[in-house]
């Protein structure tokens, strides 16, 4: 009968101390919109710049799926011998819901894909739209996963 006691005594000790351990876990910090924004136009930039120069480092700004996937396409644009280059850009994060930490930036610029075959292709006119999620990962806020949305799914704008 002790024993019993004993172990059911230990077994509400560890209920005890795990649901204290969850419930005093620090949350992490709230994001205002405009944080998003600057954190998301940030990203964009580091995700530009590994397509115009394939296998430079995602640091910092991704982790999980967004870092792998965008490593890949990097990598990939460099094993073909190509870059993507984007100017005259205008950015504008057109969604952001705070609760799932998810946004939708819109950026139009002119675009143009840089092969050895053609080195100075001309430039097109472009409007595309980079779905992220964002997650506090290790002290710090990270794309955590994106998508760029076609043009046929674009999400409404949303204030």
């Amino acid at each position: 009968m002790k024993s019993i006691l004993a172990l059911g005594t230990a077994l509400l000790m560890v209920a005890c101390s795990a649901h204290v351990a969850a419930t005093t876990r620090p949350s992490p910090p709230t994001l205002s919109r405009d944080e998003a924004e600057q954190l998301i136009l940030r990203a964009d930039d580091l995700r530009r710049q590994a397509f115009e120069f394939p296998g430079t480092a995602l640091p910092n700004a991704f982790a999980g799926s967004a870092l792998t996937m965008l490593e890949e396409q990097s990598q990939n644009l460099g094993r073909r011998g190509l870059r993507e280059d984007e100017r005259n850009l205008s950015r504008e994060l057109v969604s952001w819901e705070s609760i799932s930490a998810e946004g939708v930036l819109q950026v139009a610029a002119e675009r143009r894909l840089l092969s050895p075959d053609q080195l100075s292709p001309p430039w097109s006119a472009t409007v595309r739209q980079w779905w992220v999620r964002l997650q506090f990962v290790k002290g710090n806020w990270k794309v955590v996963d994106q998508e760029d949305l076609p043009p046929d799914q674009w999400r409404s704008v949303m204030t």
